[in-house]
């Protein structure tokens, strides 16, 4: 995930919701891929995602999202082999 450039204006970012390059594969799970990733960030967008390519905060919040999605994966995998 760390060659993704959410900030470029080369393929921009409403093109990587199409991405199915995975990052993150748990046994038995299916991948994280960019498309996913892409909509967990802007989700979290409450002012839009142009602002936040503008003042260059984007690219930023690419290690903290997906490590949130691959704890709650993660997670939850272990609570229900838990029961």
């Amino acid at each position: 995930m760390t060659g993704i450039d959410y900030e470029s204006k080369a393929p921009g970012f409403e093109a990587l919701f199409e991405g199915q390059a995975s990052g993150c594969r748990g046994q038995g799970e299916n991948p994280i891929t960019v498309g996913e990733l892409t909509q967990h960030i802007k989700q979290q967008l409450y002012h839009g995602v142009e602002s936040a390519i503008e003042t260059k905060r984007l690219n930023s919040r690419k290690a903290p999202a997906f490590e949130r999605m691959l704890y709650r994966r993660v997670f939850r995998k272990e609570a229900l082999r838990l029961g």
